[in-house]
């Protein structure tokens, strides 16, 4: 048996399965495994800095890498969505341990790497309160969705319109696969983004509760989230034009504490929406908007995590 770690790479007398090891920027603050596109198992391990994407059948050492390292990617946007671990794959191009399989058996590579610590071992054997051995349990499926993506990249930055600019687009991903851009009633080009996303945002309203991601009092959700999300804060940080409203990054200003404000409910309507659409809870505590005042930052686990507020 091959093994990463505690983390098994080939299982002998299982068929040949191609794979690789990727680092991250961090280590894992638990042990997770998840199942995804039928065959793919992804893990990390408490205390690791690194991720396991096992299950294909390239025959190349090129369409491993590739492979894997899509997997791996996906994988980690089910980590972050799920609550697990907010994590980023950092040098994989130069270090990474790929796998493929070939006519003789399976091959695998080392590349540029010397810290993996990866190993040839026995294995170990979980047993029930009674002593018998325990059947090994498969890991969790789930299905992603390419908002995970965006999600993670703003749970993972320390930067606070940086995790906003991702966090919208997360957003956006997620409404535009439960509410599609139309085209016009001409057939010539398509809806306005206002039109859109208007209906879109109604659209929202008849599938979760939008109170909870507005300040108490508010009679109009729908209207208030269109103007805060798009037109007071999406607009200014996505472009630079200085004729127009923009907000200036790293600069210290009441432009913060709009963002701050906002990314809270922005945050609640997409995993609110995850939630009903995607069928996926996101477990986390509740923090109160000093947290954000007084970081001035995005923390990971924290800025984006299930967070109920009074909202300024």
């Amino acid at each position: 048996m091959a093994t990463f770690g505690s983390t098994t790479l080939l299982e002998p007398g299982s068929p040949p399965v191609s794979g690789g090891v990727f680092s991250v920027n961090r280590t894992s603050p638990r042990d997770a495994s998840i199942a995804i596109d039928g065959q793919w198992t992804i893990e990390i391990r408490a205390g690791g800095q690194s991720i396991v994407a096992r299950g294909g059948s390239s025959r190349s050492y090129e369409e491993s890498l590739h492979q894997s390292l899509v997997m791996a990617q996906r994988g980690l946007d089910l980590f972050s969505i799920l609550g697990l671990a907010d994590r980023v794959i950092a040098e994989a191009e130069n270090e990474h341990i790929v796998w493929w399989i070939e006519p003789s058996g399976v091959a695998l590579r080392i590349h540029d790497n010397h810290d993996f610590g990866f190993r040839v071992s026995g294995t170990a054997t979980a047993t029930d309160a009674a002593g018998n051995p325990m059947p090994p349990q498969p890991p969790p499926k789930y299905t992603w969705h390419e908002s995970y993506r965006y999600f993670r990249l703003s749970q993972a930055t320390d930067d606070l319109f940086d995790a906003y600019r991702n966090l919208f687009l997360a957003l956006e991903s997620i409404l535009s696969t439960i509410e599609p851009v139309r085209k016009r009633a001409s057939g010539k080009g398509w809806e306005t983004e206002h039109d859109w996303l208007t209906r879109a945002i109604r659209t929202a309203a008849s599938m979760v509760d939008l109170g909870r991601s507005v300040p108490a009092g508010i009679a109009d959700p729908e209207g208030y989230l269109f103007k805060d999300l798009y037109e007071d804060n999406r607009t200014a940080l996505f472009h630079a034009k200085t004729s127009r409203p923009v907000f200036l990054p790293h600069e210290d200003s009441s432009d913060r504490k709009s963002i701050i404000s906002s990314l809270a409910r922005l945050s609640t309507l997409y995993l609110d929406l995850v939630s009903s659409h995607l069928k996926i809870q996101r477990p986390g505590s509740s923090v109160a908007l000093w947290v954000f005042e007084n970081m001035a930052q995005v923390i990971s686990g924290l800025a984006i995590t299930d967070v109920s507020a009074v909202y300024a």
